[in-house]
């Protein structure tokens, strides 16, 4: 009974490191398990950022990916700041039922004595319930220029401190390239570009 328990710890510590080596990392949303995070364009300055984990991603990690999205999003747009319009969780659970099951095997045992005895084995296997979540967030942005000494709207949020706190802190995929700001000309702060 001891080794049963053994074999059982092992295999859950064992799913538990490869499920943890295998959280989704900021990248372009597909891939085998159909995670990261991409920006569609709405309209001329509106986005809609798609962010989507696997089940061993942490919810903080795909709005992170989302924020981290629409600011790169917003400085490729030569713009400086963007507004948040909406957000909708898109959180994926899915639940796996096995059902019980019991066997019943019959064997015929020799005795030592040399007469034949029925010997009835039941191995009962209990059912079990998993769960599987799979973290998403919709981000719904606004794009704008806000000009060096101006106030910024309310609710707006600066491209480029999202990119100075939240960037550091996401784990990217390997031979990702490091987003990299481009160089935009006075032309390219007027608003609704």
């Amino acid at each position: 009974m001891e080794r049963r328990t053994d074999v059982k710890r092992f295999l859950i510590v064992g799913a538990a490191l490869l499920t943890s080596a295998c959280a989704t990392t900021y990248g372009e949303l597909g891939g085998l398990m159909d995670d990261g995070v991409t920006a569609q364009r709405l309209t001329g300055d509106s986005y809609r950022i798609v962010s989507r984990g696997n089940g061993a991603t942490e919810h903080g990690a795909v709005h992170d990916f989302a924020m981290l999205r629409a600011a790169e999003t917003v400085r490729r747009a030569c713009l400086t700041h963007f507004i948040v319009e909406r957000g909708e969780d898109r959180t994926e659970v899915e639940e796996t039922a096995t059902p019980e099951s019991t066997t019943i095997t019959v064997e015929k045992v020799k005795q030592k004595d040399g007469t034949s005895k029925a010997v009835e084995r039941v191995e009962h296997t209990p059912g079990s319930t998993s769960l599987s979540v799979r973290p998403g967030a919709d981000l719904y942005i606004r794009a704008l220029a806000v000009r060096p000494g101006e106030t910024p709207p309310p609710g707006a949020v600066s491209a480029d401190e999202v990119l100075t706190f939240v960037g550091p802190r996401v784990k990217r995929r390997k031979n990702a390239p490091s987003f990299v700001p481009p160089v935009c000309d006075g032309q390219a702060f007027v608003a609704g570009r």
